[in-house]
């Protein structure tokens, strides 16, 4: 039976017997001691000290502080009412700290603590400990073993210490960070702050804006509900957006990350990540972010005609006027580089006379622990109005929060008016630097004369090339590959693509896309809906799939598929492939010798300068071939085909054609069908082979064959030789001295304006061999040529019987 001892109401000592004790201190700041057995003690009311001993105890401070140490065994402690101090000791010990703000200490063995009402301060100690924090602010400290923490209710600070800790924030906005070990963490309501610390961490935001930063290890970090932002630092990490509209930083190592719900913003790091952006409109960077919000200001429209028209008053994005939340954009066509050579941009920042817009952006996560260079590169076109000789000037600052500029320039009298051109500069934001403010200032005319910008990145630099796969998935998405050779899939939805360098594999999927290789041998695929591609420099594979898509090759030997749609080609520079395939299709080979053919339906095709083959396939087709040797084929349907300047090769295939050699010794077939065909200047070969065809030689010394059907051959100026062959064909000289050509069976042919005194009838040997075998007969005002053994019949329009003599024939063939 336990010994009673009783303390007074004043300020008592009580030392417990070597038996079970039961000890009370009632009123007074009493110090009580448990030596014995297994011993109950409780202090009372009044500051107090209990002490347990070697065995099991029981321990309470009751009312006010106290302080209740447990020592040798598996104690159960409470504070009580009071801001108390529990001390476990050695031993599995229960610890309640009850009303107050109480400081426990599990120490040595697998403890339980609860703080109870009011701001706790918990730590485990030794061992594996479950620590619970109660209702209102609460720091909670696992220490080493295998810990759980449990936040409870307020805004709680957990920290796990050493070992494989199990965190749960609970209700409030609450701070947990892992340290070592692999931990497992959930923020449960509130906007709370994960730190995984060291170890192969879990961490789940759960409810609320949260911030996961998994650091060293293989982490899993899942934001869960709300606005999230998710960092893994180092290790081959797995973020998962989850509800929201979420920032998801990868960092370094081979990382997995999904935007889930909501428009995200996600940032691959360096190395070799897989990304999906999940649904919404996503913003993903496949290695260094942006840290502009919004540095793309492009609008595209189909065929806009009127340039530099104004759009007043916009709001964009991330940006505002000096004064005012509102900028103005600028409508119009321009081409040239990096991003812009389409001829469709429809809108675009304008900065004209006094018109200053600019960003500030936070970087004070970047220059804490020293100085971090930077970035800055856009986009820009000057330009002046009419024949006005004023220019558009600008300038573009970059100052921290204390007004010290940190970059400047200052861009005026551009050469190329109305060409976009790159400006990329590197610049140092010293320690301590908390924010920056970029700022385009107009130094232009009137409305009309500012200057372009688009395109504007602010990135910390790094050497990355990851090789990044990336799925954008529902929604319209912003995604930028940047270094590396990278996989992109832009899913379903609006998306804006830009591979960045790189070798890059980039599908644009449903609807419609714009899509940008940039540097790199690249493959892009717009998959469905009207997409916008360019290939920049590299040899890239460029598929426009279905719709009507812009594609443009940039710089180097692409291959294009327009596939299905009325798509808009543009080979740019190198040696490109283009095929258009079904639906009406404008194409332009642009500089290099070009291949390829237009596919079913009515294209254009404009081959530029150099050595182009080209056929239009199916559909009746308009071809040129600009400068160059050219090789082009009109294939099946009524085609036009323009050869330009050089020594082209034109066949003009099935259907009825128009051809035009233009300028250069051009050879041009008609093939089947009625065709007309043009020579041009120089010394062309012309034939018209099968249907009945007009044919005119131009300038030069001309080649003329009619073919089968019944043709009519113009030889023009120049001295020309002209064959009619089968059928009756009509020949005209023109001036110069001019060789008609004649064989057997070759039909009722007319010649106009035969000139005896410098043209020349040459016969075949199939036809007659002498001038005796040629017969002559007056048939009206023209003379009419008969062969003998033949049915070939030449009849010399306006030219008198008795003017035939054996000098006009030619038999040096026979």
């Amino acid at each position: 039976m336990a010994n009673i001892i009783n303390g007074t109401n004043g300020n008592d000592t009580l030392i417990g017997t070597a038996g079970m004790d039961e000890i009370y201190g009632h009123d007074g700041d009493d110090f009580i001691r448990a030596d014995g057995d297994t011993d109950f003690a409780d202090g009372g009311a009044g500051n107090d000290t209990v002490i347990g001993g070697d065995h099991d105890d029981e321990l309470h401070g009751g009312d006010d502080d106290d302080h209740v140490r447990g020592g040798f065994g598996n104690d159960f402690l409470y504070g009580d009412a009071g801001d108390d101090r529990l001390e476990g000791g050695i031993g599995d010990d229960f610890l309640y700290g009850g009303l107050g703000d109480d400081i426990v200490y599990g120490q040595d063995g697998t403890d339980n603590l609860f703080g109870g009402a009011g701001e706790d301060r918990l730590f485990g100690g030794i061992g594996d400990d479950v620590i619970n924090g109660g209702a209102d602010k609460d720091i909670l400290f696992g220490d080493d073993g295998d810990d759980t923490l449990n936040g409870d209710a307020g805004n709680d600070i957990l920290w796990g210490g050493d070992g494989n800790d199990t965190q749960n924030g609970g209700s409030g906005d609450d701070y947990l960070w892992g340290q070592n070990g692999n931990d497992l963490q959930h923020g449960g309501d509130g906007n709370d702050t994960h730190l995984g610390g060291d170890g192969n961490d879990t961490v789940y935001g759960d409810n609320g804006d949260d911030m996961l930063f998994g650091q060293a290890g293989d982490d899993y970090l899942n934001g869960g509900e709300g606005d999230d932002k998710l960092e893994g630092f180092t290790g081959e990490d797995t973020l998962i957006g989850g509800n929201g509209n979420d920032d998801l930083w990868a960092g370094d190592g081979n990382d997995t990350v999904h935007g889930g719900n909501g428009n995200d913003v996600i940032s691959g790091g360096c190395d070799d990540d897989n990304i999906t952006g999940g649904s919404g409109h996503d913003i993903i960077y496949g290695d260094a972010p942006n840290l502009l919000l919004n540095g793309n200001f492009e609008a595209w429209g189909d065929n806009i005609g009127n340039d530099f028209a104004l759009v007043n008053n916009s709001q964009l994005v991330g940006w505002q006027g000096v004064g005012s939340n509102v900028v103005e954009m600028q409508q119009g066509q321009f081409s040239g580089t990096p991003n812009n050579s389409q001829t469709n941009t429809v809108m675009e920042l304008d900065l004209a006379q006094g018109k200053t817009v600019e960003q500030t952006v936070n970087v004070s996560n970047l220059t804490s622990s020293g100085a971090t260079a930077l970035n800055f590169s856009f986009d820009f076109a000057n330009r002046i109005k009419g024949q006005d000789n004023e220019t558009s000037g600008f300038s573009v600052n970059i100052f921290d929060q204390d007004g010290n500029i940190l970059y400047n320039h200052t861009y005026g009298n551009a050469l190329q008016i109305g060409i976009y051109q790159s400006i990329d500069a590197q610049f140092s934001a010293p320690q301590g630097t908390e924010s920056l403010t970029i700022s385009f200032g107009g130094q232009g005319g009137a409305d009309g004369y500012g200057a372009l910008i688009d395109n504007v990145f602010l990135q910390e630099v790094h050497d990355c090339d990851g090789n990044d796969v990336i799925n954008g998935g529902t929604g319209s998405d912003e995604i930028y590959g940047n270094g590396g050779n990278d996989t992109i899939v832009g899913g379903i939805g609006h998306d804006y693509i830009d591979g960045g360098t790189g070798n890059d594999n980039i599908d644009g999927g449903d609807h419609n896309d714009y899509l940008q290789g940039n540097a790199g041998n690249d493959t892009l695929t717009g998959g469905s809906g009207n997409d916008t591609i360019l290939g920049g420099s590299g040899n890239d594979m460029i598929l426009g799939g279905e719709g009507a898509d812009h594609l443009n090759g940039g710089a180097n030997d692409d291959i294009i598929k327009g596939d299905a749609g009325d798509d808009i080609i543009q080979g740019g520079s190198g040696n490109d492939g283009i095929w258009g395939g079904d639906g009406d299709d404008h194409i332009q080979g642009g500089l290099g010798d070009d291949y390829g053919d237009g596919g079913w339906g009515d294209d254009y095709y404009h081959g530029g300068a150099g050595n182009d083959n080209f056929g239009g396939a199916r559909g009746n087709d308009h071809i040129a071939g600009g400068d160059g040797d050219d090789t082009l084929r009109g294939s099946l349907g009524d085609d036009r085909i323009f050869g330009g300047t050089g020594n082209d090769k034109i066949d003009g295939g099935a259907d009825n054609d128009d051809i035009s050699g233009n300028e250069g010794n051009d050879n041009i077939i008609g093939g089947a069908g009625n065709d007309v065909i043009r020579g041009g200047e120089d010394n062309d070969i012309l034939s018209g082979n099968q249907g009945n065809d007009v044919i005119w030689s131009g300038t030069g010394a001309d080649t003329l064959f009619g073919g089968t059907g019944n043709d009519k051959l113009g030889g023009q100026d120049g001295n020309d030789r002209i064959m009619g062959h089968n059928g009756d064909d009509y020949l005209i000289g023109g001036s110069g001295r001019d060789v008609f050509v004649f064989r057997d069976h070759d039909g009722k042919d007319t010649i106009q304006d035969f000139n005896r005194f410098q043209d020349t009838i040459e016969i075949d040997a199939s036809l007659v061999t002498r001038f005796s075998q040629i017969s002559a007969e007056q048939v009206g005002a023209s003379t009419v040529l008969t062969f003998a053994g033949d049915n070939t019949v030449i009849t010399l329009k306006q030219f008198d019987a008795d003017h035939v003599r054996a000098d006009m024939f030619d038999f040096t063939n026979v």
